[in-house]
């Protein structure tokens, strides 16, 4: 990442840790939460509480982050919701199952690993 690591802060390490526990690894985007992890709190808080009043399952928000995330050219973000999606889903995109000629999202615009707007979609 471009940025220096942030200060050390208890809550930004509660949140690294809570992601190695689910992604089994920290994410680029989540260090750069790290900056202001008062704020990460907030907005997944906001995130989360506008979603629980949703009739959309885990799978489907999945399946619209992915799909913005392509529609964006954002492979770096269409990767972390896809495997997100085949967990939710059981089953592998048809992508890995065929080599990156079988899908259309890994194959349109140029990479962005370090996007931001991964984040702020999930």
């Amino acid at each position: 990442m471009f940025l220096s690591d942030p200060p050390e802060s208890d809550l930004a390490e509660a949140q690294y840790d809570e992601e190695r526990a689910s992604e089994g690894y920290v994410m680029n985007a989540t260090r750069l939460w790290g900056w202001r992890p008062d704020v990460h709190e907030a907005f997944f808080g906001v995130r989360s509480l506008l979603s629980s009043g949703s009739s959309l399952s885990p799978a489907d928000l999945a399946v619209l982050f992915a799909a913005t995330a392509a529609a964006r050219s954002d492979s770096y973000c269409g990767l972390a919701w896809g495997t997100r999606l085949a967990g939710h889903t059981g089953r592998a995109p048809r992508s890995w199952r065929t080599g990156p000629a079988g899908s259309r999202w890994t194959r349109v615009g140029r990479p962005r690993p370090t996007s931001a707007a991964c984040t702020t979609l999930g």
